[in-house]
């Protein structure tokens, strides 16, 4: 059984009123669209935009939330209550619109951007279970790279735009570029966090001509590969992997290879031991990270 209780005002304060079932339109139960906070109990609600449910929804999971987002704020015009059973979940993902093309069955998540659907998706159905969010967010993402002439790699959390800026005319696509990856949270509910965007230049080889303005960096500096090795590589050392937490020592050891050789490409530290070489660069072993990791989970949960 699953129940809404919308507020007029932030947390919530003012007229507010409760619901048990689908409001395709909230006017006819003498409500407008100001709703500012909800509380939730048992099954997840979506609030829509306009009425009949459609327009841009949020998802609101069992518990209370004292502002819903200046993106839906006073703009909820209907509800509706997910029914659906929330176990064993199934998703149909479609080649083309209107349900049409070739298909795909997903009953757990997936990255998309591996293999034949990387952005082919266009229409899907769920037939068990609640919204597979990380699949769907990949639906949702999956035209942030449209017109861009980079390389774009997309993640649940990060998007990286690379390109050759050997030419004034390559500095001037990656302009583009950003111009464009600006432009697409104007019309998408969702923004970049600028305060964690940063620039990374790297020279290929000597004779490579930089463009007037940008900074050269060489290959081995900290500063290239820490960033490259901590984006690129260590993400598939820690998330979602089954042998992360091994028990026998030649795994253990596997890993720490890894992390090993990206150590030694860092010039002026070959001198210093493997231990020495993490504490001049102020980073943990995998092992205490590891240790980190299983201590941070028990809080969060």
């Amino acid at each position: 059984m699953g129940k809404i209780i919308i507020y007029e005002h932030a947390n919530f304060q003012g007229y507010s009123k409760e619901f048990t079932s689908d409001i395709d339109d909230l006017k006819h139960v003498d409500w407008n669209d100001c709703v500012s906070s909800v509380k939730v109990i048992g099954q997840p609600w979506v609030a829509y935009e306009h009425v009949n449910y459609t327009g841009k929804l949020l998802v609101f999971e069992e518990g209370e939330h004292s502002f819903v987002g200046t993106e839906m704020n006073d703009k909820i015009s209907s509800l509706k209550v997910i029914t659906e059973n929330l176990h064993n979940p199934q998703i149909t993902l479609y080649e083309h619109a209107q349900y049409q093309g070739k298909t795909r069955v997903i009953t757990e998540a997936t990255n998309l951007s591996r293999g034949y659907d990387n952005d082919i998706i266009s229409s899907h159905k769920v037939q068990r279970g609640s919204v597979l969010g990380p699949i769907l967010f990949d639906i949702f993402i999956n035209d942030i790279n449209s017109g861009i002439e980079c390389t774009v790699v997309k993640s649940a959390d990060d998007t990286k735009l690379s390109g050759a800026v050997d030419m004034l005319e390559g500095r001037d696509a990656i302009q583009r570029d950003l111009d464009k990856l600006q432009a697409w949270p104007n019309v998408n509910p969702m923004k970049f966090d600028k305060v964690k965007c940063t620039v990374l230049h790297l020279r290929v080889s000597p004779e490579s001509q930089p463009c007037p303005g940008l900074h050269q960096k060489t290959s081995r500096s900290r500063e290239v590969i820490l960033p490259l090795y901590s984006a690129l590589v260590r993400l598939h050392l820690e998330y979602c992997i089954q042998v992360w937490g091994p028990q026998y020592r030649r795994d253990i050891e596997l890993l720490k290879r890894v992390q090993r050789r990206a150590r030694k490409l860092i010039g002026g530290l070959e001198h210093l031991s493997y231990e020495d070489r993490l504490r001049e660069l102020g980073l943990f072993s995998l092992e205490k990270r590891m240790l980190r990791g299983d201590l941070m989970w028990p809080f969060n949960v």
